[in-house]
């Protein structure tokens, strides 16, 4: 084959190597689910990374959503804070006496009154 002009051009800049780039080749990346399978993967490395600045994030938030939800409208519409108090164990039982099952006939009849059904409602 004939050279061309072109690859003379290129050739006079290459200059062969004295010592390779690279001592070695580059080590191969294993997914996590390679390196689980070897036993190389620790505890930590299962856990979910979690950067700080979400963590001090939630920090201030409702563990509900539905409760940080309605704490954002609160604020949004401009209404002070309303905080909910815990209920003491006296109302509680007296919660669960007036709710327990079989309902009365006469509380029956109140809660029907109060809480109309689908097809009561007037």
């Amino acid at each position: 084959m004939a050279v061309t002009s072109t690859e003379n051009f290129i050739a006079a800049f290459k200059k062969p190597l004295t010592m390779p780039v690279l001592s070695s080749p580059p080590r191969l990346r294993l997914t996590r689910a390679a390196r689980a399978r070897a036993g190389e993967l620790d505890d930590s490395e299962l856990v979910p990374k979690r950067s700080a600045r979400l963590a001090a994030k939630s920090r201030h938030r409702e563990p509900k959503p539905e409760a940080q939800a309605r704490k954002v409208m609160m604020k949004r519409l401009g209404l002070k804070e309303v905080e909910t108090e815990l209920l003491d164990k006296a109302s509680f039982e007296e919660f669960q006496t007036a709710v327990a099952l079989p309902l009365s006939t006469s509380t029956r009849e109140a809660m029907q009154v109060l809480f109309p059904g689908r097809n009561q409602r007037a």
